[in-house]
């Protein structure tokens, strides 16, 4: 979260161009170029200085966004120029520019997104050579009624993270469930969300390889004297479908079930 309010946020805007210039904040600081043809626009970070055992050296990390004639984002560039830095700490002369990252967006005709690719470099500081890729995961995506389907893939492939996510949504767009098959078929995660009367999370239910094995339980307080407005207690199942044990979280207190009996011991 950014604040973009109070003493320590300055915006600096060029009111003839009608573009911001800088934006200074404890959270961010950049300050911003544009194209001629305004689709790509700069962003220059603040510098830090790093000491090696080599030396001292100045970190200037830029960001570049790219747009397409209908000024969607399609490309955003992020790399860092490394320069010298003198016996009195003063930026000296460049001696390379290292990539980091690229983020890639592709849109079906009518502007929806379609699939969003990360490509991570490795980073001269690795000991590996200049520009080369060590990582990408791609997501693509597509939508089913109000289903929301992403498949994710990375290089090199991952069969534990590799799948496909689907995303459920009510008519009123709250979700409801979330669910994952990973590429080989093996692992399957379900999360679903059922909702209160105003419309606020009651609970999770967690389901693996078809099995619910944990649920969480949310409970509110809205009266004036309440101490905790919300609660939030977590259920762990045992293979037999049945909670033995639940925890608390808000209170810091759990408590077991007697499995002869059924019954719920006090809260601890």
């Amino acid at each position: 979260t950014i604040k973009l309010s109070g003493s320590s946020f300055r915006l600096k805007i060029d009111t003839v161009n009608k573009k911001v210039i800088s934006v200074r904040s404890p959270e961010m600081n950049y300050s911003f170029k544009y194209s001629s043809n305004e689709r790509i626009v700069r962003m220059n970070g603040r510098s830090t200085i790093l000491k090696k055992r080599t030396g001292n050296y100045y970190k200037f990390p830029i960001d570049s966004v790219f747009f397409d004639r209908k000024g969607r984002v399609v490309k955003l560039k992020k790399y860092v120029q490394y320069f010298e830095a003198t016996k009195n700490y003063k930026k000296g002369a460049l001696l390379y520019a290292d990539i980091e990252m690229i983020k890639e967006f592709d849109y079906f005709s009518d502007g929806v997104l379609s699939s969003y690719r990360v490509i991570n470099y490795c980073g001269r500081e690795t000991g590996e050579s200049m520009n080369k890729v060590c990582h990408t995961v791609t997501y693509s995506l597509s939508r089913q009624g109000r289903k929301f389907i992403v498949v994710k893939k990375n290089e090199p492939e991952s069969v534990y993270s590799d799948g496909t996510f689907i995303f459920e949504f009510d008519s009123n767009f709250d979700m409801k469930s979330m669910e994952f098959t990973n590429v080989t078929k093996k692992l399957n995660r379900n999360y679903i969300v059922e909702l209160n009367e105003d419309r606020n999370v009651s609970r999770y239910l967690y389901r693996k390889d078809g099995i619910i094995n944990k649920t969480i339980l949310i409970s509110y307080d809205n009266s004036p004297n309440a101490k905790h407005k919300v609660e939030t207690v977590v259920c762990y199942f045992e293979e037999d479908g049945v909670s033995y044990y639940q925890k608390n979280t808000t209170l810091g207190k759990s408590r077991t079930r007697n499995k002869l009996t059924m019954k719920w011991n006090p809260w601890k």
